[in-house]
């Protein structure tokens, strides 16, 4: 990738038998010739805004990184998941902060095909945490479908934050990503600083890699936290044009480092500004908005993110291996 092939049309027919095939979700190289598989995702009839039966949804390939399923703010889970899947979002990564969302972030991966977790503490769960409690995060990370450690990190937003305390747990966390060999997702709010010398001084529990989630920080930042091994995923508020800072970092930072996430239930998109729950389903109209900032195809931007996934969190794509 990137996919720069043109060839003559090809026949709504065959478009139709590939959209089956990558459904399936297989190695699509090695399913159809690249370059007719490469046309029909180019082609005009696969741009959601002008949605046909051969829209790019048909070929199940949007991920969302970094979302909070749960029992509660979605009704019927059942019906969230069908609708992500006639959405085109066929990977879905739910995302603990204390022992319990972790347990039920596992239960939700182990009921739904298309469903990984993480499992974590949330720097402003601390409270009710222990560290004893690092013990059974551990334990769950053995699971086949936990792919990384998360999410962990520094957020100094309310007054009365124990930022001793987030340091040490995050010190924690990374040293247990460390010894288990896996990539950790990184939450940091109002502490860009903090996060960024931390990060620097522990440079050597990273080699994993690690994922800064809904990134909002300055362009500026960027190449910092890139010297570092930095990826970088944007949500809901990237897609409002007044939110100019996620925007030009998305453009500062190389494709190759970018993922898309909802953090749903929360940070709705433009096209959904005040609504709740968010779910999922956004992930088109983030991936979308990301693809026209980066200045490239939308299908391109889903083969690109999913193949950033795949090399941050390698058990997404050995999972997706050990399937076929």
């Amino acid at each position: 990738m990137p996919y720069n092939y043109k060839i003559a049309p090809i026949h709504s027919a065959e478009a139709k038998v590939f959209a089956n095939l990558v459904a399936l979700r297989e190695d699509v190289t090695s399913l159809v010739p690249l370059i007719y598989l490469e046309y029909y995702l180019s082609s005009e009839i696969a741009r959601r805004t002008e949605r046909s039966e051969y829209d790019l949804n048909d070929l199940y390939m949007y991920t969302d990184i970094h979302c909070h399923l749960n029992l509660k703010d979605y009704g019927s889970v059942d019906e969230l998941i069908q609708s992500c899947l006639n959405s085109g979002v066929d990977r879905i990564v739910t995302v603990g902060f204390d022992v319990p969302s972790s347990e039920m972030c596992k239960n939700i991966a182990e009921w739904y095909d298309q469903v990984y977790f993480t499992a974590g503490l949330h720097p402003t769960e601390l409270a009710r945490c222990s560290f004893s409690d690092l013990q059974r995060i551990e334990e769950l990370c053995a699971h086949p479908k936990c792919i990384g450690i998360g999410e962990i990190g520094l957020d100094y937003h309310y007054p009365d934050t124990d930022k001793e305390r987030q340091h040490q747990f995050f010190k924690a966390q990374l040293e247990l990503a460390s010894k288990l060999k896996m990539p950790v997702q990184i939450h940091s709010r109002d502490c860009a600083e903090d996060t960024l010398n931390f990060l620097k001084a522990n440079r050597a529990l990273l080699a994993n890699g690690f994922l800064l989630h809904c990134y909002s920080y300055s362009p500026e930042m960027v190449g910092d936290f890139l010297s570092l091994g930095a990826y970088f995923s944007f949500g809901g508020t990237s897609t409002f044009k007044r939110s100019k800072k996620p925007r030009r970092a998305i453009a500062a930072i190389p494709v190759d480092r970018l993922l898309t996430e909802t953090d749903s239930p929360y940070l709705s998109p433009s096209s959904a500004f005040g609504q709740f729950p968010n779910t999922p389903r956004s992930i088109p109209e983030i991936t979308r908005n990301m693809a026209e900032i980066k200045g490239i195809g939308e299908r391109e931007m889903c083969y690109v993110v999913r193949d950033n996934a795949e090399r941050l969190f390698p058990k997404l794509k050995n999972e997706s291996a050990n399937k076929k």
